[in-house]
């Protein structure tokens, strides 16, 4: 091998390829409303705790991971939560 070159190593076998394809798609959409009835009436005039936490990436961070996740909602949001959580 000449000195610089990069030799490659396959991570991923035919199984774990097709694992990982299988839950990208499984998780990959937004749940829908679950149509489940309260058990309860709000209370008038309740006010809903919602709100919006921000945070921001660096343009090239950004990047990354729209390209790791596939802009999917559910996985930028479980693997921008599982980095935050590791740093």
């Amino acid at each position: 091998m000449a000195s610089g070159a990069r030799s490659e190593i396959m991570v991923f076998d035919q199984r774990t390829f097709e694992e990982r394809e299988y839950w990208l798609k499984k998780l990959s959409d937004l749940p829908g409303p679950s149509l489940l009835r309260s058990d309860f009436a709000e209370p008038r005039g309740a006010i809903r705790d919602e709100g919006v936490l921000k945070s921001q990436l660096g343009g090239k961070s950004y990047q990354r991971l729209m390209k790791l996740t596939g802009a999917k909602p559910f996985l930028i949001y479980t693997t921008y939560q599982a980095v935050s959580k590791v740093m």
